[in-house]
């Protein structure tokens, strides 16, 4: 079973406070499907944590400028009392039509004796009626000890996205995403993503989602280990997909 909120809030004024297991607030990506416009999830989603357990505050500054901050513990619920992690950002309003925000998560599981760093840095700007578009950078850092040295593992990714509103019932979307993982010794390996997406609603309760995607590793074998037999593995890959979400 998967249950990823299960939570208290309670607020007064312009401040709320969380207690439990809920969607964390770090990064653009939303984990709820009907949030997104693409059918497949981003890149940086990877790398920032997509639930917390633990305690989460809230202030309302000003209607353009939002505080969080909090102790937690990363796509867990409450399994080890000595994983911590502190967890802060905000989100501030340009103008009417930029946003701008950022998220960390800090800490240390000690499960696998590893300190860890998590960002996410986002700008969003709608241009008119029609153009919108999305920037994120999402960075991930874990440093443990191997053999006696230290080392990192981790990634960078950076992805931007551009929407088109073609009118009420219809909107298309592209995606563009780079990602570089390291690991401590080497140059790392580069990733690449190219995803088209369109959305239908023929209704305001359904929604239609059909997109196709490309996606490539340098160097690295990653698709198709294990849709044919024997395997025959390679460097990039071609799909699509199609979710339909149905509101009630």
């Amino acid at each position: 079973s998967a249950l990823p909120q299960a939570y208290l809030e309670v607020g007064y004024g312009n401040i709320s406070v969380k207690a439990g297991k809920f969607l964390s607030p770090v990064g653009q990506e939303s984990l709820v499907s009907p949030d997104r416009f693409f059918y497949s999830l981003d890149q940086t989603f990877g790398y920032v944590p997509a639930t917390a357990s633990g305690v989460l505050v809230n202030w309302d500054v000003s209607d353009k400028f939002s505080l969080f901050g909090g102790w937690i513990q990363r796509d867990q619920f409450f399994n080890n009392a000595d994983d911590n992690a502190f967890t802060g950002g905000f989100e501030y309003q340009l103008s009417q039509k930029s946003t701008f925000g950022y998220g960390l998560v800090a800490g240390s599981d000690n499960r696998n004796d590893i300190d860890y760093f998590n960002h996410s840095l986002y700008f969003k700007h709608r241009f008119n009626n029609h153009w919108s578009y999305a920037l994120e950078w999402a960075l991930l850092n874990d440093q443990y000890e191997y053999s006696g040295i230290s080392q990192n593992v981790g990634a960078n990714v950076l992805s931007q996205s551009l929407y088109y509103q073609i009118n009420q019932k219809w909107s298309t979307g592209f995606r563009v995403e780079w990602q570089h993982q390291y690991y401590g010794f080497g140059d790392g390996v580069d990733a690449y993503s190219l995803t088209y997406g369109v959305n239908w609603k023929p209704r305001h309760w359904i929604l239609v989602r059909p997109e196709i995607r490309y996606d490539s590793v340098d160097g690295v074998d990653a698709f198709k280990w294990t849709k044919n037999f024997p395997p025959d593995p390679k460097s990039d890959q071609f799909a699509g997909g199609v979710s339909t979400v149905l509101k009630f």
